[in-house]
């Protein structure tokens, strides 16, 4: 059914486009618009094509917004509307607003009808129509030569019945402050709309009030809904928590006349945060609108009407047409079972979009196909057995969450390490994003701790690195989105506001936690409760952001990142202070509202890396490169050529002005030993700047450097206001040595 969507909605273009209902011709331009356009809406509402054609210019564009890109010719238009009389036989409109500026005539309309016969490929529902569209029609002369049209497809097919119906009660919309009073702008009616719009794109709500007249009344047509000014406010309210970048830029305004302003506006921003009951998505928006706001003499809002399509909206959310969940898990098993199990390589083409992108669980990122091939190359040559098996596939909207155990024996090297022929468990989580029936991105959780123990490169904590066994609590799954809300719950309450008791409410007692890094798993709730107080102490400022979350029936999987400082003793290793971040993945499974089962899979080897690594102090690093720069002038002003060339590493780069480049200490010896030998310099260093990152540091600023010949002359003033940019290195032993070492002056050389 999905399939016929598009022809709906380019369909629909004829179901919409009579919503003007004009006064009687005049010679007066505005009564002849008028006058055309009751005839068209009289023939539109007899069914009359021919007639409603012979109003339109031969090369007439209709933009319906809702489905670019616009039709053009009125023939086209015409024949559109054969196929809508056939759908819906009463069809018939009303109109509710008119205003004229110009050639620019703008109609709010009523349109209803009923469903009788095939619609586009649809069959009679019986189902009634109503529906609120905007037009905004460009004339030439008596006829139409263009017409914009503002629908929210998505109410007509919740309607017709594709679409499950959404509603939501204005009563609901509470507004999270209490509102200002208004404040007359005094402003123009162009300047006082234009006010208003930056006022809303600074997303400050409380400001934005201000140029609302207490009483206004505010239309926003997709959502079929009349509200007042806190109940408007309380709307937007929702769309900034989903849309926290969200900003209107106006593409055409206007005057109306009597206080009316048109907009044709365009919407953007990402969608990050929770927007009505749909959770993040990260997909970003671009979405064109038609605002019809009023004033007052004071500047102030007393009607705003807005008009957009919803339909795009979940489309650019990913969200229509509705995914497939079979087909999607049917792809990602595809992936990971022709491509990684079966060793198909060609079949990554198919699958894999060409922007592909996976999130390795030890860092960095594989992109593209020939990325993903390598990345199947380099397992496959360390494991040549490798294998991986589905223990549980989740499913909702655009994503598909695989719980999944990899096993294999090391005979090929692995990041490093030979082969030492062991055989190896190893549980993870892979959370596969389709994008156009193409995996677009992957993120990949392992438990690589467990892996490092297995191939003896940590000493082994435990025997068992699977899942373990299953729990046998059953029960009714519950609602997948009050399930989601639990979890979201979880998140807030317990880890992020420690309290303790959100885990007794939200647990059964007799559930168990599946998390193969902490021995003796799978964990009954106590023990399981236990290690989370245990991570809390470990970590006090702990904080958990979620990044991903879905549901499917009875499970929900929360993809995080947490964030804390090391603070307390965690698993026998002592505080280290370090601020330390890790992600990972949990699934939970609920029967009778409670959670009675989960499934752990985390960064745990990169969280203990950060802990235990030894600790650089950045403060003696800059003081010892400090030092050597120091050295530097106090060598040349004395002559002591090998105390110079010591400051230098083995594989030293210096890059003198109008010179070639030096390459190594032994190349900087040849080239400086004699001018050591036939100068005496005389140098001032004036750092300016000195930082570290790991094992090198950069070091710039100034210096003045003189030469005089030892066997008499004029001395030289070589750098007389120089310039260097300094890399360090660490050495084997600890110390630092110059790498790299750039210089220049700004002024000529000059002899004294």
């Amino acid at each position: 059914m999905f399939s016929q969507i598009s022809r709906i909605l380019i369909g629909c273009i004829i179901l919409i486009a009579l919503s003007g209902v004009f006064q009687t011709a005049t010679a007066d331009p505005e009564e002849e618009m008028r006058a055309a356009m009751q005839d068209i809406l009289d023939a539109l509402n007899a069914h009359d094509v021919a007639q409603m054609g012979s109003y339109w210019t031969d090369d007439i564009v209709y933009d319906f917004v809702p489905q670019p890109p616009p039709l053009n010719g009125k023939e086209g238009v015409a024949a559109l509307f054969g196929g809508v009389f056939q759908g819906v036989s009463d069809l018939h409109s009303t109109q509710t607003r008119i205003l004229v500026s110009g050639n620019i005539m703008v109609t709010e309309a009523m349109t209803t009808g009923t469903h009788l016969g095939e619609l586009s490929g649809i069959p009679a529902t019986g189902n009634s129509l109503q529906l609120v569209p905007l037009h905004i029609w460009e004339f030439e002369g008596d006829k139409v030569k263009k017409v914009t049209e503002y629908l929210d497809m998505a109410s007509m097919l919740m309607q017709i019945g594709v679409m499950p119906s959404a509603e939501l009660d204005p009563a609901l919309l509470v507004p999270s402050f209490t509102l200002p009073e208004a404040e007359p702008m005094g402003l123009a009616l162009l300047e006082a709309d234009a006010e208003a719009i930056s006022r809303w794109n600074t997303q400050d709500l409380s400001d934005y009030a201000k140029v609302v007249h207490p009483d206004a009344e505010f239309l926003i047509a997709p959502l079929g809904l009349t509200l007042n000014r806190d109940q408007f406010i309380a709307s937007q309210e929702i769309y900034f928590m989903g849309f926290p970048d969200l900003r209107m830029d106006s593409v055409r305004t206007i005057d109306m006349g009597d206080g009316w302003v048109l907009n044709e506006v365009l919407w953007k921003g990402t969608h990050t945060g929770l927007y009505f009951d749909i959770l993040a998505t990260g997909h970003s928006i671009e979405i064109r609108g038609g605002l019809l706001s009023r004033y007052d003499m004071d500047g102030l809002i007393t009607n705003l009407n807005i008009y957009f399509d919803n339909l795009t909206l979940l489309a650019q959310l990913g969200l229509f047409p509705p995914p497939d969940p079979e087909a999607n898990k049917a792809l990602a098993r595809r992936l990971y079972g022709e491509v990684w199990n079966q060793g198909n390589l060609d079949a990554i083409e198919e699958i894999v979009a060409p922007d592909y992108v996976c999130h390795l669980p030890y860092g960095g990122t594989v992109t593209g196909f020939e990325g993903e091939k390598q990345h199947c190359n380099v397992n496959k040559t360390a494991f040549p057995d490798f294998h991986i098996t589905f223990d549980d596939v989740i499913t909702e909207g655009d994503k598909v969450t695989i719980r999944c155990t990899y096993t294999g024996t090391h005979q090929g090297e692995l990041m490093g390490i030979p082969a030492t022929g062991a055989q190896i468990t190893l549980t993870g989580v892979l959370e596969v994003h389709i994008v156009d029936s193409k995996i677009a991105e992957v993120w990949s959780i392992a438990d690589m701790a467990g892996l490092m123990e297995q191939l003896g490169v940590m000493p082994p904590t435990h025997e068992d690195y699977t899942w373990g066994a299953p729990s046998e609590v059953t029960g009714a799954p519950s609602d997948p989105q009050a399930n989601t809300a639990l979890v979201l719950y979880v998140v807030q309450k317990f880890w992020n506001e420690k309290n303790v008791d959100a885990l007794d409410k939200t647990h059964s007692s007799d559930s168990i936690a599946h998390n193969p890094i902490i021995p003796g798993q799978p964990l009954p709730f106590d023990f399981y409760k236990q290690v989370c107080l245990m991570h809390i102490a470990a970590f006090p400022d702990m904080k958990v952001t979620t990044d991903d979350i879905i549901a499917e029936w009875d499970k929900v999987v929360i993809r995080w990142t947490v964030t804390g400082t090391h603070q307390g003793e965690l698993m026998g290793i002592p505080a280290s202070g370090r601020q330390v971040t890790w992600s990972g993945f949990t699934i939970y499974r609920f029967a009778d509202g409670k959670i009675v089962e989960s499934w752990w899979a985390y960064d745990a080897l990169g969280m203990m890396q950060q802990i235990t690594e030894e600790k650089v102090d950045v403060e003696d690093d800059i003081a010892a490169i400090e030092g050597v720069l120091n050295q530097y002038p106090i060598a040349l002003n004395t002559g002591d050529l090998e105390l110079w060339l010591s400051l230098h590493a083995d594989d030293v780069v210096k890059m003198p002005p109008d010179a070639p480049a030096i390459f190594g200490n032994e190349a900087l010896r040849a080239k400086m030993e004699p001018a050591f030998d036939n100068f005496t310099f005389e140098m001032a260093l004036y750092p300016e700047q000195a930082q570290v990152s790991g094992d090198l540091g950069f070091a710039r600023g100034n210096y003045t450097v003189s030469m005089t010949p030892k066997a008499g002359g004029e001395t030289i003033i070589s750098m007389p206001d120089g310039k260097y940019s300094t890399i360090c290195k660490r050495q084997a032993d600890g110390s630092w040595k110059i790498y790299i070492d750039c210089y220049n002056s700004n002024v000529p050389p000059t002899v004294e």
